[in-house]
């Protein structure tokens, strides 16, 4: 019996019982009350229940079943290849989704079920909307091995009652989620997974078939951070067209729909075309830019003046969306219009090689995963032989397999497995395709064959060598290897000693005292900066250089910063062009920068730039989600490279505010490299030795262990897990003192009074010699000489002084520095107060920037910023990649430094 609080229920309320198939029954025995998911089941009815169900007795009592139970009696099927498990991923009108796995391989998948007798509705040809959905997505995969952004299905298995479609699952969810944690995504992030969008589009209208149902849940990611690989699904209410039969079905969803499809009366109406599609994809990209729906009234769309056009993004995106949200679908852009905007062709060249490097990922990661379970059923091909050859319309330029197929069911990887159909008579599946000899991937497989054929496979597998890899994926690749190096150094050499620190060191900024992890760079006192164990000179003849230049590129420092490689030029290529897709700033950005007065310090400027940007952060949006400790780097790579992008338009913007009356010198050029953008920005973009200079300029500047100030306030502040922009600013300030990053302009003030009080001329050593005697005596150093760990001269003032020697040899200025090299370091050593009397890199740079032209030397700092970002920024990617803790020393207050040697 059932006995509440209340007293007794019932003597038999109702059963629960476990049948022989699986099933799990509850039958209601009583007078008063048992409720299935809130609906009253009645006297000696029977319910079979499902996970997540709930059973109320009376009006406060529930239980919910905790226990998988499924209502398939021939789920014995299923369960030999794989496990659905309870977990829910989602549930629409015809379906729900489920997590399965796959149990030879043990590969998580998402598996669509379908109840044939609750929502067989036969409003299409193919029957029910999950079998238009098969039918659909054989069409699809018919065509081509390789499907862009299309979600690859598995497997489809049909038992009596119950349809299963097990597909790909992506780790990050559907686009409707993220934006939901993330709020509206930044513009350059909204393009990237826009332009996907549009590639799967205009697949599915290439061959006749329009999705109807597009809209951000129907979009999912391989990550919720950064850019994702997006592949669209849902095909329950996708359709075949043509110009002689329209569709003229009222489906998708209210909000995502076209005013055409709200205007079909009947089935004899005029119907609609595939133009739908491209209205939800307007009205998606304006959610995912915006965050609210584009229209005051969601069933009220017949006029374009209820539009709200709130976004702050640029006008190219603005111009998209009303061009998508056109009332009259004969005027409305079409999918192939959108690849052809303004907005979409101003990063084209970052969008290929980005989509292609997110393509590349995926295929990889499906051969080898989704190739492992569907490896026994894999569709036999056929290679044609034949001789490579150029395909520049659809690859760029890349070498493309042909691929013939042998018929049938399907010819496509991504649809593998064709459909099961299970017999009524109880017979075990017959399996309707034909079977490739089994290997270890598909992957490999294909490479395999193709190798053999004397052709070349796809482009994305030409493209997967050391050469062009990404630099997210190597350093994907590096980081368990450096975890592990790691751990074993702490684990045979935790408890050695650095060195002895003492009471001088503490009283003298720490000078000295080794405890500081800085992957990067060293310097050693006698050769100078070591990056990635590599001089200067090194980094001169080694980096790749920019066509007809011969200073090392930026970007090739930074790869070297970030993985301790020399990269390739097609991989400084790449970064150079992502760079450049990256760089644009949010306009409350500039409105900021455009609002500070021109008496407010450039670095100051800087700064409050760096800080703002904030707003766009991966890292500190993934972090409030929850996002896991050992994936911190990915979103801190992502931040850290939009700020590096970023840094020479916010340097250019506050140029041209202070010094050029807002004048715009010009804008970020995706065909040229890093140092050539921040020239241009500067106005000196047509000087070609100036260029040169700035690419000498960022790479030497950029990074000196992590002992000195804008370093380790970075490193710092961002131990407390702050994120990239908020860690730099803190560098940034740092940088701005007089003590650090003002040491050049100091250097060329004294400089320039020095020839003004000579008055003007060339003048003798000896009297070069009475002016740096005579500043000594004064009280004052030497600007520009002495390093606190150097004891010779430093490389970066050599390199400097070669590259003054070849195009400036001439200038006034810097033959004065070439005598003050002569005579001063003589000086330094019987002045005897000078540990390294030899001139650092400020010596020099401040000179070279003043001999071009750059005179304006509060601005100096901010090139100097700029440089920096490259050296501390991929030092934080690191401590994030290896989990480096709050940095927290021990410090002491003089009385206890005295109490602890009173007695000794």
């Amino acid at each position: 019996g059932l006995i509440l609080s209340e007293g007794t229920v019932s003597n038999q309320h109702c059963s629960l019982r476990v049948t022989s198939a699986g099933l799990v029954i509850c039958e209601d025995m009583s007078t008063n009350g048992t409720y299935w998911n809130g609906t009253l089941v009645g006297k000696g009815e029977a319910v079979v229940l499902s996970h997540g169900d709930s059973i109320r007795i009376r009006n406060s009592y529930n239980h919910t079943t905790t226990s998988w139970a499924h209502e398939d009696p021939e789920i014995g099927i299923i369960a030999k290849t794989y496990q659905i498990l309870p977990r829910m991923l989602g549930k629409g009108t015809f379906a729900r989704v489920n997590v399965a796995i796959h149990r030879k391989s043990k590969v998580q998948l998402a598996v669509k079920i379908m109840d044939r007798i609750r929502h067989g509705t036969p409003e299409y040809s193919g029957g029910t909307n999950i079998e238009n959905e098969i039918a659909i997505l054989q069409t699809i995969h018919h065509v081509r091995l390789e499907i862009p952004n299309i979600v690859p299905v598995v497997d489809v298995i049909k038992t009596r009652r119950f349809i299963y479609i097990f597909m790909q699952m992506l780790a990050g969810g559907d686009l409707f989620e993220c934006l939901l944690r993330n709020g509206p995504l930044p513009e350059l992030q909204a393009k990237f997974i826009a332009y996907q969008t549009l590639m799967a589009l205009q697949h599915l209208h290439g061959q006749g078939i329009s999705h109807r149902d597009l809209k951000p849940e129907n979009l999912l990611l391989s990550s919720a951070t950064g850019y994702p690989r997006v592949l669209l699904t849902d095909f329950g209410m996708a359709r075949e067209f043509d110009d002689e039969s329209p569709m003229n079905t009222m489906c998708g969803t209210f909000a995502y729909m076209a005013p055409e499809v709200f205007d079909v009366k009947d089935e004899q109406g005029p119907g609609y075309g595939h133009e739908i599609d491209c209205w939800s994809f307007g009205v998606t990209l304006y959610v995912i830019l915006s965050g609210i729906h584009p229209f005051t009234n969601k069933y009220s769309i017949d006029d374009e003046s209820a539009m709200q056009y709130k976004m702050r993004n640029t006008m190219e995106a603005r111009t998209l969306i009303r061009r998508l949200l056109v009332i009259d679908p004969k005027l409305r852009w079409s999918v192939e219009d959108a690849l052809n905007s303004e907005w979409i062709r101003k990063d084209e060249a970052w969008l290929l090689q980005r989509y292609r490097e997110t393509a590349l990922a995926h295929w990889i990661k499906s051969s080898q995963h989704l190739g492992v379970v569907t490896r026994s059923s894999l569709i036999k091909i056929k290679i044609k032989k034949q001789k490579p050859e150029q395909n520049e319309s659809e690859h760029g330029g890349d070498i493309v397999m042909k691929v013939k197929a042998k018929k049938l069911i399907n010819t496509s990887w991504l649809f593998t497995q064709a459909t099961r159909q299970y017999s009524c008579a109880g017979k075990r599946p017959e399996r309707m395709v034909q079977t490739m000899k089994e290997t270890k991937t598909w992957g490999r497989n294909l490479a395999k064959v193709a190798t053999h054929h004397n052709t070349f496979a796809v482009s994305a597998i030409r493209a997967y060598s050391t050469k062009s890899q990404g630099l997210k994926d190597r350093l994907r690749e590096l980081i368990p290897k450096k975890r592990e190096e790691v751990k074993q150094v702490k684990a045979e050499f935790g408890n050695k000693s650095l060195g002895e620190t003492t009471v001088d060191m503490a009283y003298g900024g720490m000078r000295g005292i080794k405890g500081l992890i800085w992957e990067g760079s060293v310097l050693d006192a006698d050769e100078g900066i070591r990056f990635r164990n590599m001089t200067i000179p090194d980094c001169q003849r080694d980096l790749p250089a920019a066509e007809g230049g011969e200073e090392p590129l930026p970007e090739g420092l930074f790869w070297l910063l970030v993985t301790g490689e020399v990269p390739s030029k097609e991989q400084v290529k790449g970064l150079s062009v992502e760079w450049a897709a990256r760089s644009s700033l949010p306009s409350f950005v500039e409105d900021l920068l455009d609002r500070c007065p021109n008496t407010l310090h450039p670095m100051s400027q800087f700064s409050l730039a760096v800080t703002a940007l904030q707003h766009e952060s991966h890292f500190a949006k993934a972090y409030q989600a929850g996002v896991n400790k050992l994936d911190h780097w990915d979103t801190t790579f992502e931040d850290s490279m939009d700020l590096i992008a970023k840094l020479p338009n916010i340097a250019g913007r506050i140029y041209q505010n202070v010094y050029r009356n807002g004048d715009r010198a010009a804008e970020i050029d995706s065909n040229r490299d890093y140092g050539s953008n921040l020239a241009n920005l500067l106005g000196f973009g047509d000087n070609k030795e100036f260029v040169e200079l700035m690419r000498l300029y960022l790479t030497i500047h950029s990074d000196h262990e992590g002992g000195n100030v804008s370093a380790h306030t970075t490193h710092l502040v961002g131990s407390a897990l702050s994120d990239p922009y908020l860690s730099f600013a803190a560098g940034l300030n740092g940088l701005a003192g007089p003590l650090h990053g003002l040491a050049n302009q100091e250097v060329l003030r004294w400089i320039t009074k020095m020839r003004e009080e000579l008055g003007g001329k060339d003048v003798s050593d000896d009297v070069i010699k009475e002016y740096v005697w005579k500043t000594l005596k004064s009280g004052q150093v030497v600007p520009g000489y002495g390093h606190a760990v150097l004891r010779k001269t430093d490389p970066r003032y050599t390199c400097q002084r070669e590259f003054a020697l070849k195009h400036i040899p001439n200038d006034p200025l810097f033959k004065l520095v070439s005598q003050i090299y002569t005579v001063a370091p003589n000086i330094l050593l019987e002045h005897g107060k000078t540990k390294n009397p030899w001139p650092n890199v400020d010596a020099h740079s401040g000179v070279l920037l003043s001999a071009y032209g750059l005179t304006e030397q509060d601005f100096y700092t901010v090139l100097f910023g700029v440089s920096r970002g490259l050296g501390v920024l991929s030092q934080l990617i690191w401590d994030r990649a290896l989990g480096m803790p709050l940095e927290r020393p021990k410090s002491y207050s003089t009385t206890a430094i005295k109490a602890m040697f009173a007695n000794k």
